[in-house]
């Protein structure tokens, strides 16, 4: 499913920092006229510095629609409200896509033997993987037909045996396995697991400031440093469009930034 030069409505999570700005920044360059964006974040004065940025370099051709939302508590018909009117005024499309970016790094200062709050896993949970199955399942049904694509920002977390990463890696494997089911049902939804690496973001800065684990602490401040070998936001989002316009990707599978499939050892 080629996405440049098309017409499409695209609604992004999380999009206000780091990859998620990246992301929308990307697909407000290559999407066609006529084109729709919908973003969603908590932060409106960074959302509005996104649409602004957007439409600075499409005005009359793209239209960017923002909505502070809290994907966390958001309802099904609030998320129905948001996808029918952007649906309504985007008008006939030639393609849908939903990338789901959205994710926070939870109590990474308490070793998972320390988990005993069960409404601090509860809200987590909600917001990281409970609140992305229900914006999956409500995109499909109000995008019932088409060329449609689903993408899930995922994380090398979910595979390896790290520190700190407890309630993360766990929400992230979910919603990696969640996607292979939407994968396996809808033959005719283009679904994409992407892990972008090690990325220089808020939430790594997150990780250098709070982590209980003082060697995973200085291994996100070298890599953030500028001798540091992380990716800036861009160059990992430049490897998820790669992904995206070839689409030679099999349905439902989890990539890295290195354009590399997940073995099957999980290495």
């Amino acid at each position: 499913m080629v996405l440049h030069g098309q017409k499409l409505v695209c609604v992004i999570s999380g999009a206000s920092r780091g990859i998620g700005r990246a992301i929308a920044l990307e697909v407000g360059k290559r999407a066609g006229a006529g084109s729709t964006l919908l973003l969603l974040a908590r932060n409106s004065a960074r959302l509005d510095l996104v649409q602004h940025e957007i439409t600075k370099q499409r005005a009359g051709e793209v239209t960017v629609q923002t909505s502070i939302c809290d994907i966390g508590t958001a309802t099904a018909a609030e998320f129905t409200q948001l996808l029918n009117d952007v649906k309504t005024k985007a008008g006939q499309v030639d393609a849908a896509y939903l990338i789901q970016n959205a994710a926070t790094l939870g109590p990474g200062d308490q070793r998972a033997s320390q988990l005993t709050d069960t409404a601090l896993i509860s809200n987590y949970m909600q917001l990281n993987f409970n609140s992305f199955v229900l914006l999956n399942s409500l995109f499909l049904q109000t995008f019932p037909s088409g060329h449609r694509c689903v993408v899930n920002i995922s994380s090398g977390a979910a595979y390896r045996n790290l520190e700190c990463f407890h309630l993360y890696a766990a929400a992230k494997a979910a919603r990696d396995a969640f996607y292979r089911c939407v994968a396996a049902e809808e033959k005719g939804v283009r679904v994409l697991n992407y892990n972008p690496g090690p990325t220089i973001t808020d939430m790594q800065h997150e990780i250098g400031d709070h982590a209980w684990s003082e060697e995973l602490k200085q291994w996100s401040k070298k890599g953030t440093s500028g001798d540091g070998d992380f990716l800036k936001p861009e160059q990992a989002v430049e490897v998820l469009f790669t992904l995206l316009e070839e689409d030679k990707y099999e349905s439902g599978t989890f990539f890295n930034a290195g354009g590399k499939e997940l073995s099957i050892e999980l290495k």
